[in-house]
């Protein structure tokens, strides 16, 4: 409740490009400062030794979490530094990207290495320069995986061979307890907690074997049945097309190229969070419904949104 009502709150606030995007900058200073802590650890200890979040009640503060709030950090810098005047910051923010991308390496979190494969991609594809950006990347992400030591390189194989991982058999052994849950219980799901050894006991191949979610998709269908999961995929989807429709508003209006740049960036980073979502139990993480109310007032701001009735107004 507390997240979605700073949620609303925000989104009452936010009128004007000037606000909109110093919500930005708040939104990259509070997360993108532990990717470049993460970053800078990484680099130090030379991969030795996991990154995690901010202790106690953070969101990501698991090594997990903290790479996929980078992730979906990333783009949104991105962003900024294409829109900023000082030389300085915008080389302050592509210093940031790079530390980001280290603290997603020295995470040593397989689904987080797939996320930001995945936004690597999106990014290439979404850029003006294919040719100069993909080289560039190609390098980046060379010279960041050789970085890394062999134990980390072991750790990312073992993706192809999930049979013979604990860690990866109990989550789909979480998985299989929340599908089944949900099938019991479709309309309501299981509640925000359903991780108890009763469930488990219930609903699991492995009663003995209990995990959370470790999945934003299995956690709103374990938690909220099939209904939660259908909202919450059709926020998503209401969100993207919101985006598309500001990136084709932008290229019909000159004084609103900014615009698509950003619809764009959020874009790559809606795909960095459902990939990477796919492993971790972050659907109540409120940056991504942040990017929706930033969506939300870019799309009036251009003007793509319904005009108001005059006979009502």
């Amino acid at each position: 409740m507390k997240v979605f009502f700073f949620t609303l709150v925000t989104a009452s606030l936010v009128h004007s490009r000037k606000q909109l995007e110093a919500l930005l900058w708040v939104l990259v200073l509070s997360v993108g400062f532990y990717g470049v802590k993460g970053g800078i650890f990484t680099i130090v200890e030379g991969g030795a030794y996991r990154v995690y979040g901010p202790p106690g009640a953070s969101a990501f503060a698991d090594n997990g979490a903290i790479a996929l709030a980078s992730v979906v950090m990333i783009p949104l810098m991105f962003y900024l530094a294409g829109v900023v005047s000082s030389k300085w910051v915008k080389a302050g923010l592509l210093g940031a990207i790079l530390l980001s991308g280290m603290t997603v390496l020295g995470s040593q979190s397989r689904g987080a290495f797939l996320a930001i494969m995945a936004i690597t991609v999106f990014l290439w594809m979404k850029s003006r320069r294919k040719l100069i950006f993909g080289l560039a990347l190609v390098a980046l992400v060379s010279l960041g995986i050789g970085f890394m030591p062999d134990t980390w390189t072991a750790r990312m194989e073992t993706i192809r061979t999930y049979e013979q991982d604990g860690s990866a058999m109990g989550r789909l052994n979480a998985w299989w307890m929340l599908f089944n849950l949900a099938n019991d219980r479709p309309l309501v799901g299981g509640g925000f907690e359903p991780y108890t050894p009763r469930q488990f006991s219930r609903y699991a191949p492995v009663p003995h074997d209990l995990h959370s979610s470790h999945s934003i998709y299995f956690q709103m269908l374990g938690e909220h049945g099939y209904v939660g999961l259908a909202l919450f995929l059709c926020f998503g989807i209401v969100s993207w097309n919101m985006a598309g429709r500001l990136v084709k508003a932008s290229r019909e209006r000159s004084d609103s190229v900014w615009l698509g740049d950003l619809a764009r960036a959020i874009q790559i980073s809606f795909v960095g969070f459902a990939v990477g979502g796919a492993f971790f139990n972050m659907a109540y993480w409120e940056m991504v419904y942040y990017e929706a109310v930033i969506l939300m007032a870019a799309y009036r701001l251009v003007g793509a949104g319904p005009k108001p009735n005059p006979a009502i107004t």
